[in-house]
């Protein structure tokens, strides 16, 4: 995280670990610390994603930190050429 800060990296990306609950429970996880204390966004990778994605869920909550999601998501997929955000409207109903 320092590196990012230095270098004023715009994203990280960080591969998530598969060790097992008691693991992650008296050690935390790499990818933890960084979500949490990262300066900029973090895009965490587990080992079989496929890429770019053909579908995303960008949850909001009409909170300003959901709409900024929202927006840097919908710019990731576009910029990636991945699919489109799955329509969750009807969770609102």
């Amino acid at each position: 995280m320092d590196l990012a800060r230095r270098v004023q990296a715009d994203l990280i990306v960080v591969g998530a670990s598969e060790a097992g609950a008691i693991h992650r429970a008296f050690l935390g996880s790499t990818a933890d610390r960084v979500v949490r204390k990262a300066p900029c966004p973090v895009f965490v990778v587990r080992s079989e994603t496929a890429f770019p994605p053909a579908q995303a869920l960008i949850p909001v909550d009409l909170s300003p930190a959901s709409a900024n999601a929202l927006r840097w998501g919908l710019s990731f997929l576009g910029q990636t050429g991945g699919g489109t955000p799955v329509d969750t409207t009807a969770l609102f109903v």
